[in-house]
């Protein structure tokens, strides 16, 4: 059994997931002791500071804990992919860090609305919980599905080969974008838009992980110094669209897998990427005020990028060093956005909090699950209905009738997220809708844990495990026609890159 250890331990492209995360169980440990003393000293900060937002906070943060408390004792030596803890911890620290922060949009919420959003957080997290009691009834079988045979296992650095392939495939599509020759070259199919970028997506954010896992141990070896140039134009050409949530899912994955390499988190790593995205994100609004049309977003061709990049890079800098009171008391709405810190970014209680005072103080009745009814028809392709609706069909329904917008036309030019606890609260109303949408992705992320225990990171099946991982990192925030579009996009993605990839052997 050591020997077969240490064979894994040296071939990565062999390991399963419950040999990954078994592995990593002293850093679920390190996290929980973190999370309690967050708990703990936000809670004591905030009755000497801010006495009314200290039992909310601590409501929010101790049932989070006690959450992931929960899927600890849960395991009993048998590890999946930890969905409901990737999830679950991004829910905790978005929900608290507003209180803690004294965030404007929360100062400005009434007392009583702000402990109601709290307790509608708290019984999300405790229903995710008993969801993954209930999904945890799955019994994982190996992979069918696997990318290698005893040939390719021996023949060298498969995972980074893939990586490198998967990341200069993105690129590829990124800069023939950007240049205008896809469109050219699709035509009248411009359609298949969608598609081709779905694909992308799925190639940046897998190549992200397989080179984070592979380089992890030896980041600056001839090999490493290559996957880090083809990441950084990747990420460069991600987001010139002026959308840095568009890079998100590849930074993360990466995160993971020099996170799951070492078995231990990657704060090198974090605090660099951290840094870039905080610097750049003063700068953003400016920058689309600049280079987007009113009618939305401006497609900006490749001869430009050098420019918007330096003039990003300028924006960023004069609004980090340079005093601006008189700019954040400006009337214009796009202006103040402008000044927007990444920290008071991190809000998604505002959203509970609002639709909390929606229902209690305007009287603004549920949606009865309008929002779900429209998912089904959302995962139809585009080439086969154009006249398809968005994917955003979700969050402008909410919008629109909770009165955050004022018609189907402003949804067009702005973007205003929700997320998948107000959503529920939105549809079901107060208490029902935190326990419907809790224990549903409870279960889901129990179900996922269970199935992916057996299955080898180099098949196609882990492969859609790992996606499903970066998207849990970042799902909190969206509506669930989104996830879910999105998901399904990059799921199909996958089997099809699978399907090409297998050994014939192994179909």
């Amino acid at each position: 059994m050591q020997q077969r250890l240490i064979q894994k331990e040296n071939n990565i492209e062999e390991i399963d997931f419950n040999s990954l995360f078994a592995g990593a169980a002293p850093v679920f440990q390190i996290l929980l002791w973190i999370l309690g003393i967050y708990v703990l000293w936000g809670s004591v900060d905030l009755y000497f500071t801010a006495k009314e937002m200290a039992l909310p906070f601590f409501g929010m943060g101790a049932a989070g804990w006690a959450c992931i408390a929960f899927w600890k004792g849960q395991q009993q030596g048998r590890f999946g992919a930890p969905m409901l803890v990737i999830f679950t911890f991004p829910v905790i620290l978005l929900n608290t860090i507003p209180l803690l922060s004294e965030n404007p949009t929360v100062m400005r919420v009434e007392e009583n609305t702000i402990f109601d959003s709290a307790v509608e957080v708290a019984i999300f997290l405790a229903c995710l919980g008993i969801g993954l009691r209930l999904g945890k009834r799955t019994i994982s079988k190996r992979s069918r599905w696997n990318l290698l045979t005893k040939k390719r296992s021996q023949t060298g650095d498969y995972g980074m080969a893939l990586s490198l392939f998967l990341l200069v495939v993105a690129t590829l599509v990124q800069i023939s974008a950007a240049a205008g020759l896809i469109y050219r070259i699709l035509g009248n199919a411009a359609s298949f838009m969608p598609v081709i970028t779905a694909f992308a997506g799925a190639a940046s954010t897998l190549g992200a992980f397989l080179g984070g896992l592979s380089i992890a141990r030896q980041p600056f070896r001839p090999i490493a110094l290559v996957f880090w140039t083809t990441f950084a134009i990747n990420f460069v050409f991600s987001i010139s669209g002026l959308i840095l949530f568009s890079a998100s899912l590849t930074l993360v994955a990466c995160a993971f897998g020099i996170g799951l390499r070492l078995n231990r988190v990657p704060w090198a790593y974090l605090l660099v990427v951290i840094g870039i995205i905080t610097f750049l994100n003063q700068g953003k609004f400016v920058m689309r005020n600049r280079y987007w049309e009113e009618t939305g977003q401006q497609q900006i061709a490749i001869s430009e990028l050098p420019t918007l990049y330096s003039n990003w890079i300028e924006a960023s800098w004069l609004l980090l060093v340079t005093d601006s009171s008189d700019f954040r008391e400006s009337d214009d709405p796009k202006e103040q956005a402008g000044k927007q810190t990444l920290l008071t970014r991190l809000d998604s209680f505002q959203n509970v909090t609002f639709i909390v005072n929606s229902l209690e103080k305007e009287g603004v009745e549920p949606l009865g699950g309008k929002t779900y009814t429209l998912i089904p028809e959302l995962f139809i392709p585009r080439f086969l209905w154009p006249e398809k609706p968005r994917t955003h069909a979700g969050q402008i329904l909410l919008n629109v009738h909770f009165g955050r917008q004022a018609s189907v036309e402003d949804t067009e030019t702005t973007y205003v997220a929700w997320g998948l606890l107000p959503e529920g609260i939105g549809n079901f109303g107060r208490f029902w809708g935190a326990v419907l949408v809790g224990l549903v992705i409870g279960a889901s992320c129990g179900w996922l844990e269970s199935w992916s225990s057996k299955k080898y990171l180099f098949s196609v099946e882990g492969l859609i495990v790992i996606a499903l991982m970066c998207q849990a990192a970042v799902a909190s925030d969206s509506v669930a026609s989104l996830l879910l579009t999105s998901l399904f996009q990059m799921v199909i993605a996958i089997i099809a890159f699978g399907y090409f990839m297998v050994p014939k052997s192994s179909r």
